[in-house]
């Protein structure tokens, strides 16, 4: 008894020693990965990849929820994992892979270049909270963590000038407002062109950031709340889909892939699913509008997002940070 006992013993000490303690699962902290490059941003959930390609530059920013206006919502010490206690590499491995440049932990940032292929990552530790948010609010176990980055070695390709008939920006800022229409409240293409002039106004001026607050209004709203699911049904009629058995469960899944595949033209990643999955029902079924308001940023956030509308948002790549 004493034996397997000890066995014991040596098997967790091992895990501790080799491959750390477990970590939190997504879900168990609200800090999110900003990666901005060439004036647009993407956005990572904790615990997710960051995937760069050799080549590729940009500034990494850590976030944790924040009810300030301040972009830089929190303050973070970035550097090596091991410094950190969260991983095993240090600085030279980290230099293997990238080529780290300007740390301004106030605004929770750092700069980095992606060299050569592989997986290394940063550790970090907020420090502080943009007003009115205090550190106190940050769960001890969230404070220190670990961002991973994923190099690829990208084939590259030359990237065709957009035609001559591209649109314009104004353009640009419609069909980016109508898509929104189509994908998050299921509006028919005809019906998504009669939009407030403030959206047009907002997206016009501030690009994916008046984006982000189109999706959150339209979240939050009582359209969307009240229509989409009514229109999910119907949309499942029409292709012969008996519906009148389909539970509130089913009927919010398939909304859900109705809008990815309207707004990413595929499925986001599994994390990134499951995550909008628990929005979209706090929404719908307990009237949540906070969950509503998260829902509507993350389906713009996420770097699927961004790269199905490529060409409509680089239009606003110059666009401050």
């Amino acid at each position: 008894m004493r034996a397997i006992n000890g066995s014991v013993v040596v098997f967790v000490l091992a895990m501790l020693v080799f491959g750390g303690a477990p970590e939190l699962r997504a879900a168990d902290c609200d800090v999110v990965y900003r990666l901005w490059q060439n004036g647009q941003n993407q956005f990572f959930q904790y615990g997710e990849d960051v995937v760069l390609g050799v080549g590729e530059e940009g500034h990494l920013y850590i976030h944790y929820k924040s009810r300030s206006k301040n972009p830089y919502s929190s303050s973070a010490n970035i550097g090596a994992p091991r410094d950190f206690g969260v991983g095993g590499h240090q600085a030279k491995d980290i230099a293997r892979v990238l080529k780290v440049g300007h740390h301004d932990a106030r605004r929770g940032k750092i700069e980095l270049k992606a060299v050569a292929a592989g997986r290394t990552g940063f550790g970090y530790r907020i420090t502080k909270l943009a007003d009115p948010g205090q550190l106190a609010d940050v769960p001890a176990n969230c404070r220190t963590g670990q961002v991973k980055i994923t190099v690829e070695q990208r084939t590259s390709r030359s990237v065709a000038p957009p035609p001559p008939s591209a649109s314009s920006q104004g353009e640009a800022a419609h069909e980016l407002i109508t898509g929104l229409f189509t994908g998050i409240l299921r509006r028919s293409p005809a019906q998504a062109k009669d939009y407030p002039n403030n959206f047009y106004d907002r997206v016009e001026s501030g690009g994916l950031t008046g984006l982000i607050f189109v999706a959150e209004t339209m979240t939050t709203s009582t359209e969307f709340r009240s229509a989409a699911l009514d229109r999910t049904r119907n949309a499942l009629k029409r292709s012969g889909v008996a519906t009148d058995r389909l539970s509130p469960g089913v009927l919010q899944d398939q909304l859900l892939t109705d809008m990815c595949q309207s707004l990413y033209g595929g499925e986001p990643d599994s994390v990134i699913r499951r995550q909008m999955s628990g929005n979209l029902a706090s929404c719908l079924d307990r009237r949540d509008t906070t969950a509503c308001k998260r829902l509507g940023r993350d389906l713009v956030s996420q770097r699927h997002y961004y790269e199905n509308n490529r060409d409509l948002l680089r239009h606003w790549q110059g666009t401050r940070r």
